[in-house]
């Protein structure tokens, strides 16, 4: 997982999909299609289960509120606030869950390769 705080995205994500996802958003042409976005909100306290991006992985862009990726069961959590953009990696098992605070996590899954795929939880 790497977290992009607020403005940071595009740098940190050079020479990689995500590149080409926000090139996508922009309408700049890059050949690449397939682009898949939905809008999820956690409630503090809740989370959705363990999966991962077979194919491209994922850009999860904070709206509000904080957001939560754990790695595994034995790793600490990834949490970013609104403003900010974890990349998940394809292939990597984690799971989403409301980051901490009053305030639901709402974000913007960004998923060229389709939906997440269920999966079990790492050991650990």
């Amino acid at each position: 997982m790497l977290l992009c705080p607020g403005g940071e995205l595009p740098a940190a994500l050079a020479g990689s999909w995500g590149a080409a996802a926000l090139a996508e958003l922009t309408h700049a042409p890059t050949g690449f299609s397939g682009l898949g976005g939905e809008i999820v909100e956690y409630a503090p306290g809740t989370g959705g289960p363990w999966q991962h991006y077979a194919a491209h992985g994922a850009l999860l862009v904070v709206l509000a509120g904080r957001l939560a990726v754990e790695p595994g069961p034995a790793a600490a959590p990834v949490v970013a606030g609104a403003g900010d953009t974890i990349a998940v990696a394809a292939g990597a098992v984690h799971r989403e869950s409301h980051g901490g605070g009053a305030t639901p996590a709402r974000f913007v899954r960004l998923a060229p390769g389709g939906p997440a795929v269920p999966a079990p939880a790492p050991p650990g």
